[in-house]
């Protein structure tokens, strides 16, 4: 089991990928946004 991700922001995300671990994966604003609206999706589940 990954790591709870539900609820995290778009500055959250923005973190993350400036890491060394994560400095392969390059997103637009638009693409952090729209992980962003699906995160929050997430955590509105059970």
């Amino acid at each position: 089991m990954g790591p709870n991700i539900r609820g995290k922001t778009a500055e959250d995300i923005k973190q993350a990928l400036g890491g060394d671990a994560m400095s392969f994966i390059s997103l637009t604003g638009e693409e952090i946004e729209a992980v962003t609206t699906y995160l929050k999706y997430l955590e509105s589940q059970p």
